[in-house]
C-alpha cells in the first residue's frame, strides 16, 4: 500500500520522483532496519478508502518527515491531520523539506508553526523544523 500511494504522488516529493519497484522498496526498508516508521492512514468513509500515509525516518541524526495523501482525498485535511499525528507520535522536532512549489504543504507547515531553517538545496527546497508537541 505504502508504495503504492507513493507512486501514484511521486510529482511531490522532494527528493527522488520516480517509480520505486518493490524490490527497491524492500531494500530500502532493510537499510533503514530500526531508523524508519510508517503508519497508513484510511477516511472513515464506508468503505473506507485509502487517505494517505506518513513516515518518520532518522538521517543525519535528525528525525524527517514524509507524507502522502491519496490524489483523491487531497483537499479534504489530510496532510494535515497525519502531520499533526506525526508530531504527536513523537517527542522532539522534526524536521522536512518541501519543494518550493508544493505551495499546499508549505501553507500547512507555515500555519501550524513550522519555522524556516537552513539547507543543502535553498534554490529547490524549503527547510522546516516543527514546533515540539
Amino acid at each position: 500500500m505504502l508504495r503504492y500511494l507513493r507512486n501514484l504522488t511521486t510529482a511531490g516529493f522532494s527528493h527522488f520522483n520516480g517509480f520505486i519497484e518493490y524490490e527497491t522498496q524492500q531494500a530500502w526498508w532493510r537499510t533503514m532496519d530500526f531508523r524508519v516508521r510508517g503508519w497508513l492512514y484510511m477516511t472513515n468513509d464506508t468503505p473506507r478508502q485509502l487517505a494517505g500515509y506518513g513516515v518518520l525516518r532518522v538521517e543525519d541524526g535528525r528525525w524527517w518527515n514524509s507524507v502522502a495523501v491519496h490524489p483523491d482525498q487531497q483537499g479534504h485535511g489530510y496532510g494535515s491531520f497525519i502531520t499533526h499525528d506525526l508530531i504527536g507520535r513523537h517527542d522532539s522536532e522534526i524536521f522536512s523539506a518541501i519543494r518550493r512549489d508544493n505551495t499546499a504543504a508549505m501553507a500547512m507547515h507555515h500555519a501550524d508553526d513550522w519555522r524556516e531553517i537552513e539547507g543543502p538545496e535553498p534554490d529547490r527546497l524549503i527547510y522546516l523544523i516543527s514546533r515540539v508537541p
